[in-house]
């Protein structure tokens, strides 16, 4: 499971993951070009996600592992600050609002953000809360200089 967290400037997510009663450490945030993507959901859906959009994100193409499985998103964080997801469609929806989480820790890391928290101390803040998120933490800044909305 996992917390993703974006604050207007920076994209974080725990490292946390699971199979069975085994819990390692993964990254689930990567620099794509000028955009910032993370998976949250199931790690192997969201690895074929991950590399569908690496891809070209091809509609016709789009993994059918996504289609089933539908617990599993990708996350994309434009160049331009705006957020979509790709949440069992090769259509993705846009999140219009400047803060956001995701994962089975969204609502503990968009409560935090709401209170001016940044993305790192979200996503702190919900792997305290939510025994599906933890590990340790990635960051990404979308660029330099951006403002946290």
């Amino acid at each position: 499971m996992t917390v993703l967290a974006w604050d207007g400037k920076t994209l974080a997510a725990d490292r946390l993951t699971c199979a069975g009663m085994m819990k390692a450490t993964v990254t689930k945030i990567a620099r794509v070009g000028d955009d910032l993507i993370g998976i949250c959901g199931t790690l192997s859906v969201g690895n074929e996600l991950r590399e569908w959009y690496l891809n070209g994100a091809d509609p016709d193409c789009f993994p059918d592992s996504a289609l089933s499985d539908g617990e599993t998103d990708l996350v994309v964080v434009k160049a331009d600050g705006t957020v979509w997801v790709y949440s069992a469609s090769a259509t993705p929806f846009q999140i219009e609002d400047p803060v956001c989480a995701f994962g089975a820790g969204a609502e503990a890391a968009w409560g935090a953000l709401l209170c001016g928290a940044s993305a790192q101390r979200a996503v702190e803040i919900a792997s305290q809360i939510n025994v599906s998120c933890g590990n340790g933490f990635d960051l990404l800044e979308l660029y330099e200089g951006a403002q946290v909305h």
